[in-house]
């Protein structure tokens, strides 16, 4: 499955991981996942979490299905919001077992 969906990332850089991707990939509430920059696509891809590669931060989904991308990781992919601007429109992509994350 390769579907490609827009959300809005909020202020904080909370952003919802939709219902059926969540269940398509079995992440639950507390599901841990790893978040890795993707230099090739500038954007984050999140799988869930097993062995953590030192260089990728590690997120968990909440009751709300929501994650929250670290500020660092935000600030290098440019994924911040503009000013005057509280929110950022973000492009969802589903693939294999990942979801990657980039502006949209």
């Amino acid at each position: 499955m390769n579907t490609t969906e827009i959300r809005t990332m909020d202020e904080i850089g909370r952003i919802v991981v939709p219902h059926n991707y969540r269940t398509a990939l079995s992440w639950g509430a507390n599901t841990a996942l790893q978040a890795n920059f993707c230099n090739k696509t500038n954007g984050v891809t999140l799988v869930q979490a097993q062995n953590t590669a030192p260089q990728a931060a590690t997120v968990t989904v909440d009751n709300f299905g929501r994650v929250s991308l670290p500020k660092s990781m935000r600030t290098k992919l440019g994924l911040t919001s503009i000013a005057g601007q509280d929110t950022l429109e973000i492009s969802i992509n589903m693939m294999d077992r990942a979801v990657s994350l980039k502006r949209a």
